[in-house]
């Protein structure tokens, strides 16, 4: 059983190293849709209406929603190696999941209010810079 417990213990630290080092990677030299929607030939109003959103969906909401899931993700960890119980655990994973979905809404609530600012040339074009800087960013990281 100790044997196990050593395993699990290695097996979820070295989890947690992959996906930390995964998530910094991915972040690297990140312009983000500002890059982009530079190339768009925007005109003022809808700069405007980008800014005014942006102003609305605040940065600390966002990374304080990350911090929430950073620290249920620790309590994971803290409860995987000590004497929780399956309910335990599952309750944290609930939790995890729920923050995941309320970060994926936040996300899909800035596509929609981007795409009503955005003409059709201009939803394309972006769609078309966007898989191109992915793709970018994989070949990169294939390297």
């Amino acid at each position: 059983m100790k044997n196990l417990t050593k395993f699990g213990v290695i097996f979820l630290t070295l989890l947690l190293a992959l996906n930390t080092t995964y998530a910094r990677d991915r972040h690297k030299g990140r312009g983000g849709n500002g890059k982009i929607l530079k190339q768009l030939n925007l005109t003022d109003k809808q700069k405007a209406e980008l800014r005014a959103f942006r102003k609305e969906t605040k940065k600390e909401d966002k990374k304080a929603l990350r911090d929430k899931i950073k620290a249920a993700r620790e309590r994971m960890k803290a409860a995987f190696t000590s004497t929780a119980s399956d309910s335990e655990l599952l309750a944290i994973h609930g939790e995890i999941k729920s923050l995941r979905g309320q970060m994926a809404e936040m996300k899909f609530k800035k596509m929609l209010k981007m795409r009503s600012i955005l003409t059709q040339e201009q939803r394309v074009q972006f769609q078309k810079l966007k898989d191109e800087m992915r793709k970018s960013r994989r070949n990169r990281n294939d390297d």
